[in-house]
């Protein structure tokens, strides 16, 4: 289970505004990553961040079926928003967000 992208990175720019947003997707990467951190830590499961095909990260926690514990899911739940709620904040506050999706 995993969250939607914090952003969507537009695909059908030219390759001067990829070339341009680069340095701001990777500072969001970053964000994501260690907002992802703090909650595995805070909640005690293992958070992972995946990157898109066009760089979107994105928040997963996987589990498997035959361990399934329903007080861990919930912790992976409450994980997973505080997470993706922290990185979008921030990013908001960053004005990341806006500059990446060309806005």
């Amino acid at each position: 289970m995993g969250t939607c992208p914090l952003f969507k990175v537009p695909e059908d720019r030219g390759v001067e505004f990829y070339e341009k947003i680069e340095p701001k997707l990777r500072e969001a990467q970053e964000i994501v990553r260690k907002w992802a951190k703090k909650a595995s830590e805070s909640y005690h499961v293992e958070l992972e961040v995946v990157i898109g095909d066009w760089g979107d990260p994105f928040i997963n926690y996987k589990f498997k079926p035959e361990d399934f514990n329903p007080e861990e899911i919930r912790r992976a739940f409450k994980a997973l928003k505080y997470a993706y709620d922290g990185a979008s904040k921030e990013l908001e506050k960053k004005r990341i967000k806006k500059e990446i999706e060309g806005e």
